[in-house]
């Protein structure tokens, strides 16, 4: 669900996962996790052709409050008029990683004939 495509403020945060310091919040109402580093040209090409997303950091409201826009292939192409990040690797490609459940050891019965 996106929530009817609300954006939300991003709240600084730890990834479970990592434990790397991460910018959460929604973007067009999809959840939305970021590295606060910003990126130049060549560092967001890198981070495009990794798989992940690409994101303005832009700051609205009083009291200020950073929101992540999506950078469409528009905004890519064009002028920078903020800082731009990268969504986090831990949710690379739009899916939250789950530790892999092992399936039990097969059961061997000693059955005597």
């Amino acid at each position: 669900m996106t929530e009817h495509l609300i954006d939300r403020a991003l709240k600084l945060g730890t990834c479970p996962r990592c434990r790397a310091t991460i910018l959460a919040g929604h973007n067009a109402g999809i959840f939305t996790l970021v590295d606060p580093q910003p990126l130049d040209r060549h560092a967001e090409m890198l981070a495009l052709l990794s798989g992940r997303h690409t994101y303005d950091l832009i700051t609205e409201g009083i009291p200020a409050r950073l929101y992540a826009e999506w950078r469409s292939t528009f905004r890519i192409n064009g002028a920078r008029r903020h800082p731009v990040v990268a969504s986090h690797p831990c949710r690379g490609r739009g899916f939250t990683p789950a530790e892999v459940a092992k399936p039990p050891a097969p059961v061997q019965l000693a059955i005597p004939f």
